[in-house]
């Protein structure tokens, strides 16, 4: 007596196989994406940020030095101050 063989399941593997496979490959491909967007953002905000910063720490201030900028930080007294 030979075994019979079942369409039903053999399709039914095949086809659950094949998606299994494709949504790998989709998943590994979509992740590859982010970690691109990811480095390319965090470059791009890293260079603004750093710009940003070097702009804004050196401040003409009129009281003490009118003719040259002031570094921030050197002259920032922390206030304490508490609400």
């Amino acid at each position: 007596m030979s075994p019979e063989i079942d369409i039903n399941k053999i399709t039914a593997e095949l086809i659950h196989k094949t998606f299994v496979d494709a949504g790998q490959g989709v998943a590994a491909g979509l992740r590859a994406v982010l970690v691109r967007l990811r480095n390319a953002v965090g470059k791009d905000i890293s260079a603004y940020v750093n710009t940003a910063f070097q702009k804004c720490l050196y401040v003409k201030t009129p009281i003490i030095n009118r003719d040259h900028p002031t570094n921030l930080l050197s002259i920032y007294v922390n206030t304490m101050l508490r609400s």
